[in-house]
């Protein structure tokens, strides 16, 4: 039999339909890894101008 007949794939193709949803799941795993990891980031650089900016204030109101 033949697989034209049957409309099935030939057998030495893989069937990429299979792997698309595993490789999107990992690329939306490292984009949300990414975001969290710049989001942490832009924390840690805003508390240190909050900080800074506070030394600041205090430095003033001591003169």
């Amino acid at each position: 039999m033949q697989h034209s007949e049957t409309n099935l794939p030939p057998l030495t193709e893989k069937s990429s339909a299979a792997t698309r949803p595993l490789g999107r799941y990992l690329m939306l795993a490292a984009l949300l890894f990414v975001l969290i990891w710049l989001g942490i980031k832009v924390w840690h650089i805003g508390s240190a101008v909050q900080s800074l900016l506070n030394y600041r204030l205090q430095a003033e109101t001591m003169m």
